[in-house]
């Protein structure tokens, strides 16, 4: 029954040490306080070999050693390490659950960032068509407007050419008539002659 208690005991303080250590490697204030509220408690402990070997070597003083002080004290130091072995479980899973939050946000924010990206980007390409579209629509036009004026200026250059044509047939016409005119007239009055002449012949 000595062993067994003294056991329990090795096992509560070295599990005291372990939490006052990673009480004090994590900067919590706690660990020194716990430190310097068990000075007493871990200052009697004594190191003494036993033959059992399922015992560790460490063993410390019977708890039926330990007055009631020092038994409020043990207790108030486990209840301490008990609240703040809660508080720091409650904070990590208040760490916890902020960092999936954060995470969470993160994954949105990206997710809305690439949707907000694709968006603008289809707009651009959509915007850059609609130009390209246009730039073709209106160098048709450009192209169909030049083309009508040459094909305008072509009839009205045809029209001036046939205008001169028909201008120097009527005048190659109006000359042919002059002419004819004057060649009957010629022939008239060389007909007239000629018979003024027959008639004064017959008169002598």
């Amino acid at each position: 029954a000595g062993q067994e208690m003294s056991y329990r005991t090795c096992s509560d303080t070295l599990k005291l040490r372990r939490q006052i250590r990673n009480l004090k490697e994590s900067g919590s204030e706690l660990g020194d306080d716990l430190e310097n509220a068990s000075t007493s408690f871990l200052s009697g402990v004594q190191i003494v070999r036993t033959r059992n070997k399922n015992i560790p070597e460490v063993t410390f003083e019977s708890d039926e050693e330990l007055d009631s002080e020092q038994t409020q004290q043990i207790a108030s130091l486990q209840k301490q390490q008990i609240e703040a072995i809660q508080r720091a479980d409650e904070k990590e899973r208040k760490d916890c659950t902020k960092r999936e939050q954060t995470e969470k946000l993160v994954v949105e924010e990206e997710k809305k960032n690439k949707l907000k990206d694709e968006e603008e980007k289809r707009k651009a390409i959509d915007e850059a068509k609609r130009r390209i579209e246009k730039e073709e629509s209106d160098q048709k036009k450009k192209l169909e407007i030049q083309a009508q004026l040459k094909a305008a200026e072509d009839t009205k250059r045809k029209t001036r050419e046939a205008e001169v044509e028909i201008r120097k047939e009527q005048e190659e016409q109006s000359r042919k008539k002059r002419d004819e005119i004057v060649l009957k007239r010629k022939q008239q009055e060389e007909e007239a002659a000629c018979k003024k002449a027959q008639e004064e012949l017959k008169r002598k």
